[in-house]
């Protein structure tokens, strides 16, 4: 029960600190096809965040686990969470360094997503966990798109 609790905690937090990060990279982008990706993950880490809640709320391993209180709580207290590095590239404004420590946040929550799917007892928690991870793994490849079309002419750009 406790580790079922310990992966929708773990999945909750890693959401809500993605959503707050790719809400402050939104703002401070220049560049409209950036502020488009970051605005998508935004709703796609919030989507994420409120997908757990309903997945542990109707999950039998999570009794007595309230992901609503949780959620709640983690959106309050996100800023104070956020590492002083983090907060630190996210100042400069710097858009390559803002895309690199977004792939690696993206590439750090696959690689938790496999772990809390291989620790998890319960077979739905396992196989959302593994589908968390193959949507970190979209968002990594939309945004080392971004990443490498920075390089290119306007015209030259794909489709993002």
């Amino acid at each position: 029960m406790k580790k079922a609790t310990d992966v929708f905690k773990k999945a909750l937090l890693h959401e809500v600190h993605g959503q707050y990060f790719y809400q402050k990279a939104s703002e401070i982008t220049k560049n409209d096809a950036s502020r488009m990706v970051f605005l998508e993950l935004v709703d796609m880490e919030d989507g994420h965040a409120r997908e757990l809640v309903e997945k542990a709320k109707s999950a039998p391993c999570a009794k007595g686990f309230n992901p609503e209180a949780y959620l709640r709580e983690l959106e309050a207290t996100v800023e104070a969470r956020i590492s002083g590095a983090m907060k630190k590239v996210l100042r400069k404004g710097k858009i390559r360094k803002v895309l690199a420590l977004a792939i690696d946040m993206e590439k750090r929550a696959r690689a938790n997503y496999e772990k809390l799917a291989e620790k998890a007892t319960d077979a739905d928690v396992k196989k959302y966990c593994r589908e968390l991870a193959q949507e970190e793994k979209k968002h990594q490849g939309q945004l080392q798109q971004l990443l490498n079309s920075l390089d290119m002419d306007l015209d030259d750009r794909p489709g993002l």
